[in-house]
């Protein structure tokens, strides 16, 4: 798992996977959001309370950034990359 922040070719070959999956957690959060904010306007009981569907949603949101960094640094890491193979 070392090789996720030390080899480049590592993080520029997983940023596709990195994009779907900040996108997926994305939408799984506002999902979350979406079952929370109805629990809350309701007061009604969705399989848990509403707060914990709210937390849920902030979690998966933070889960989401980080994928979502690294297929920023794996953008900035490919960019570096032909360019400098551009100017060879």
């Amino acid at each position: 798992m070392l090789e996720a922040w030390t080899d480049r070719k590592f993080i520029i070959g997983w940023r596709g996977r990195s994009g779907i999956m900040s996108s997926v957690l994305f939408w799984l959060g506002v999902v979350f959001s979406v079952l929370g904010i109805i629990g809350v306007a309701k007061d009604i009981d969705l399989g848990i309370g509403a707060i914990p569907w709210l937390l849920l949603a902030g979690l998966v949101f933070v889960a989401s950034m980080f994928n979502c960094l690294f297929w920023a640094v794996g953008m900035i890491l490919e960019a570096i990359e032909s360019k400098s193979k551009k100017e060879k």
